[in-house]
């Protein structure tokens, strides 16, 4: 794993068989990238792939590390919910059947058409 002592670019880690490099955002980074977007006045932040936070702690910083860093520093206090409701259903639904009625025309090709109308 290698970071920037600058803090100008984001850590990456590689090893060295050859293979290709892998860039990535860690609390610290996104700290920056969030720092950036304050001092710019841009919009906001959108972050990629959330699933790629670390929602079950396992490196031990915190549930969602870094969706955590950049709301912190966009000052976003609390995160959003979810709220469900529930329609009680001990009360029946009555239902009324609405009236129609079906008639058959005859297009000026000769053709029928059959139309249903619903109100009378």
């Amino acid at each position: 794993m290698v970071q920037d002592p600058q803090g100008q670019m984001g850590p990456y880690a590689f090893t060295r068989l050859n293979l290709p490099w892998v860039g990535y955002d860690d609390p610290a980074f996104a700290t920056v990238k969030s720092d950036y977007i304050i001092a710019k006045g841009l919009g906001g932040a959108m972050v990629w792939d959330v699933s790629l936070d670390d929602f079950a702690n396992v490196c031990g910083d915190g549930a969602n590390p870094i969706q955590t860093a950049i709301a912190r520093v966009m000052g976003i206090v609390q995160p959003v919910t979810t709220t469900t409701t529930t329609i009680p259903t001990t009360t029946p639904i009555q239902v009324t059947p609405v009236p129609t009625t079906t008639s058959t025309q005859s297009s000026p090709n000769g053709t029928l058409i059959a139309v249903k109308t619903l109100f009378n």
